[in-house]
């Protein structure tokens, strides 16, 4: 109780400061949570892309570019860009249909699930992870495709997040909207084949330019382009995360820098009233700890409403850089109270 008496002191000292902390911290987190969210995403599309270069599109009638693919690789089917039904909530969701042999040949992380459903039968779709709410992993929906009708799908997996193949572009990796991955490995669908249908092959051994000119285009060769774009789209994230960095550090370590002197006025009482210096140290970090619980707890609930991911290093990484200023703060404060007179501290806490 004695311990909880002076942590409560230390906490509810300079209480509107805090509070005006923890509110611009909250605020911090949820922008900072957004952007380590972009971030993670750019680098997994990066990594897609370095990893799958070698995957061609070209449109399926184009005679030229099929021999030419197919003589220099392993055909891997075609695929289909459909669209939803509008409404439903669902007018930015696209769908992917493709058969097995490319969604095996480009193996994203899932998060949950497995690619298909363990009977190999009917309709199969892997959702990005922002619809694991809406499209569970492991149970049944129905998708409502234009011009094909409503077709019931096992969700078999959820990827780990939106980043998906075919996602801004037929060869590019990315999450500029949200991709349902439709796998139909028995051939059940019959999409209209003039409507955004390419053929994929996986390539071994050719020249791009020749690529190129027969008009199949890799992933690879698509790689600087979307380098360029991500590179222009990271400046404002850099730009955030700057101000983030000077945002916790003048606001939650620059509050307890400035209410500093009451701090030690209220460390020097409890000293002197018989609590040990190592019970005065915890207490004030325990105040802290609070203080810093707070905001974080608040944004991780506001994160879940708006349907922000929280990457762990995300939440790890500004948690430890502000307890661990907090801790330096005291560590300074309980060197300065051994080097001054207790006595002296408490007559200008009352008397200056």
């Amino acid at each position: 109780m004695k311990f909880l008496t002076i942590a409560k002191s230390f906490a509810l000292r300079s209480i509107t400061g805090k509070i005006l902390t923890a509110f611009e911290l909250l605020i911090g987190l949820l922008i900072l949570f957004h952007t380590v969210n972009r971030l993670a995403d750019f680098d997994l599309a990066a990594r897609y892309t370095e990893r799958f270069s070698g995957i061609a599109a070209y449109e399926t009638f184009d005679d030229e570019a099929k021999a030419f693919a197919e003589s220099h690789g392993t055909p891997l089917g075609a695929a289909y860009q459909l669209q939803l039904e509008p409404g439903g909530g669902m007018d930015e969701v696209s769908v992917f249909l493709a058969g097995k042999e490319l969604f095996l040949n480009t193996p994203l992380e899932l998060c949950a699930g497995e690619w298909f459903d363990p009977d190999g039968t009917g309709l199969a779709a892997v959702v990005p992870y922002s619809l694991r709410n809406s499209f569970p992993c492991g149970s049944t929906r129905t998708l409502d495709l234009v011009g094909m009708g409503r077709e019931k799908v096992y969700i078999s997996g959820v990827l780990s997040s939106d980043v998906t193949f075919a996602n801004s572009g037929f060869v590019n990796f990315g999450s500029a909207n949200r991709v349902i991955l439709l796998c139909d490995p028995n051939g059940a669908l019959e999409p209209d084949p003039t409507i955004g249908v390419y053929s994929y092959t996986l390539i071994e051994n050719a020249d791009p330019a020749e690529l190129k000119k027969a008009g199949a285009v890799t992933v690879g060769m698509m790689a600087e382009a979307q380098k360029s774009e991500r590179d222009h789209t990271l400046a404002p994230l850099w730009f955030f995360t700057a101000a983030l960095f000077v945002l916790f550090t003048c606001g939650y370590l620059g509050e307890q820098f400035l209410s500093l002197s009451e701090r030690t006025k209220t460390f020097a009482v409890f000293y002197m009233c018989g609590a040990p210096r190592r019970t005065c140290f915890f207490a004030q970090l325990a105040a802290d700890l609070f203080w810093l619980i707070v905001p974080f707890v608040s944004a991780l609930a506001l994160a879940a409403a708006l349907g922000v991911r929280v990457r762990p290093l995300g939440l790890l990484i500004p948690f430890v850089y502000l307890f661990a200023g907090s801790c330096l703060l005291s560590l300074a404060l309980l060197h300065y109270v051994n080097k001054q007179s207790p006595v002296q501290l408490i007559k200008r806490r009352f008397y200056s």
